[in-house]
């Protein structure tokens, strides 16, 4: 698990995430990231439901919300599992 929470850090991927439920219900996002030792950089655009991209550089994150023309900026919060 360990190397696996580190490669997700570490490493520089693009995909597509898809979730489906039992009911029927699907939802998908585009997920861009790269990340060294000392910095991770992460998109994540919204491909279902409301318009929504997110932006990450560390724990810096802001959301851009087009169709109320508004962007969040929040600080993430570590959980404090993995160093």
């Amino acid at each position: 698990l360990m190397r696996m929470q580190e490669a997700s850090r570490l490493r520089s991927y693009v995909g597509t995430f898809v979730v489906s439920s039992s009911a029927g219900g699907m939802s998908s996002a585009r997920i861009w990231h790269a990340g060294d030792p000392d910095q991770q950089v992460e998109r994540v655009e919204v491909l279902t439901g409301t318009p929504r991209s997110t932006f990450r550089r560390n724990d810096e994150v802001m959301t851009f919300l087009p169709e109320h023309r508004v962007v969040r900026s929040e600080r993430r919060e570590s959980l404090g599992l993995f160093p």
